[in-house]
């Protein structure tokens, strides 16, 4: 799985892949009681708001100490 993004563009299109991981832990139509209708506004907002902060230049600087999303997704959810 790829864990450098070179934009947030390619972030977003990874978060609103089907069954990726990262879709599976952020669309709000995951899981049992989820609905198909949430799913492409969400992706769509997604999609727009990351087109929108690579267009103003937005760079992402993560220090090599952080903790990866996965693990802080996991940590939240203790």
């Amino acid at each position: 799985m790829k864990t450098t993004y070179e934009s947030f563009e390619e972030l977003a299109d990874a978060m609103c892949k089907g069954e990726g991981i990262l879709h599976l832990h952020n669309c709000p139509a995951s899981g049992e009681d989820g609905e198909i209708d949430y799913c492409i506004p969400w992706q769509r907002g997604v999609k727009s708001f990351a087109e929108w902060l690579d267009h103003i230049g937005v760079k992402v600087k993560i220090s090599d100490d952080a903790e990866s999303f996965y693990d802080f997704v996991a940590r939240e959810r203790e």
